[in-house]
């Protein structure tokens, strides 16, 4: 912020009067972003600024007030001159980082004695669905064979070990049909406040979760409802309802550098805490925990071994290959997956508007809205979150390796 002021002609009165949107923010700080360090997505990106004006470091800015600036012209000051900073934003940037927490890139265990078991979701996302004060149901939904089938078994205990400014939470996994929930309500059997969390078998219809959501109960934030569901679910929903559902989709995200470094220390294998062996895992899992965990016995072989990793590593990582149907990907849209692999497969994004001119020509007329498909890809991690139309359209690694059964 303090380089954009000195270094643009609107410099002065966009950092210290206007202010600057989020999205504005994120592109300035890309350019810099150190090497290591995972990229925020824009919510995340937000909270981080948030924290700024927390520090008093940052002021918001604007009618709603949604856009950041400096807090004042004393702080633009006491950052220092153009070179001075330029200096210290690469100082910064060239420095390797240390494993530290980050709540927007730490998945927590679920027991501190156990390294195997750890939450779904980082522990910023794990806060947002145990928010008792944003009432109403979640949806959570995961691919299996990428994220484990005990993820209600893990929501359960993480949520009973969970203390918010109102205290503990009860948990419990409701494997009964949906009546009895309603008896559970109707009884008024919850006394204090619980997550429930329900078996993606016991409930199918949208009004299920209409009707939980008209519950008092669930209104007042005292019983906060998880609905396990399954890819084949969130693919009906994206692609074919015209109304959104009453309830927030909750979806984990594939791990980045810093998880995955915290990750090797965490399983005795520290060794292998280099940039190219980073590279080489990330390539090879997608950042899938459940893919890292069922390589773990042979890093520790490599590692035991006392030789070069490197070689083991990447010719281990160029065999891999995620099948579509592992990923969550539905029999009927996998075609329009390689569709779009034949038009984006790179690491740079590409313009929305040209791959949606050239996305399945032939079928332009009976094809799934390529908006609604990029959506529902990103909630399973294999295109890049945000909005394709501003920020153009990029495969994720975990993606990427979904790709690769295309080519084998």
């Amino acid at each position: 912020m303090a380089l954009y002021r000195l270094e643009q002609p609107d410099g002065d009165a966009a950092v210290l009067r206007t202010g600057l949107t989020v999205k504005q923010i994120s592109i300035e700080a890309i350019k810099w972003w150190p090497q290591g360090i995972d990229r925020l997505e824009l919510e995340d990106f937000r909270a981080l600024l948030d924290e700024m004006v927390d520090l008093g470091v940052f002021a918001r800015y604007g009618v709603q007030p949604d856009r950041f600036g400096l807090r004042s012209a004393q702080v633009a000051q006491m950052l220092g001159r153009q070179e001075e900073i330029e200096y210290q934003i690469l100082q910064i940037a060239s420095k390797i980082p240390q494993v530290d927490y980050d709540a927007a890139q730490f998945c927590r265990r679920v027991t501190l004695d156990d390294p195997e078991h750890r939450s779904p979701l980082v522990d910023r996302a794990l806060a947002d669905l145990f928010d008792s004060g944003r009432p109403g149901p979640r949806i959570f939904v995961a691919a299996p064979k990428l994220w484990g089938t005990d993820i209600a078994v893990r929501l359960r205990d993480l949520a009973g070990k969970w203390v918010d400014d109102k205290g503990l939470f009860s948990s419990q996994i409701h494997d009964d049909s949906i009546s009895a929930l309603r008896d559970l309500f109707e009884r008024h059997q919850v006394t204090k406040r619980t997550v429930i969390v329900l078996s993606e078998r016991k409930w199918e219809e949208k009004k299920e979760i209409e009707w939980t959501a008209k519950q008092s109960a669930i209104k007042s934030g005292k019983v906060v409802p998880i609905f396990m569901a399954s890819p084949a679910w969130l693919t009906r929903y994206r692609l074919n309802n015209e109304t959104e559902v009453s309830a927030q989709i909750v979806t984990p995200r594939p791990w980045g550098e810093m998880m995955l470094r915290a990750w090797l220390e965490e399983r005795d294998i520290r060794q292998l805490d280099q940039p190219a062996l980073r590279k080489w895992l990330l390539a090879g899992t997608g950042g899938a925990p459940m893919l890292l965990d069922a390589v773990h016995p042979m890093l520790s072989e490599v590692v035991a071994s006392g030789n070069d990793p490197e070689k083991t590593i990447m010719d281990w990582a160029d065999q891999q290959r995620v099948s579509p149907d592992d990923a969550g990907i539905q029999k009927e849209n996998v075609k329009y997956f390689f569709e779009l692999v034949s038009l984006v497969d790179s690491d740079q994004p590409q313009d929305f508007a040209t791959v949606d001119e050239c996305f399945a020509p032939s079928e332009r007329d009976s094809r799934p809205d390529l908006k609604r498909l990029l959506r529902l890809w990103a909630d399973l991690g294999l295109v890049r979150q945000g909005n394709p139309e501003q920020e153009g359209v990029a495969l994720t690694l975990l993606g990427q390796l979904v790709a690769r059964t295309g080519r084998s």
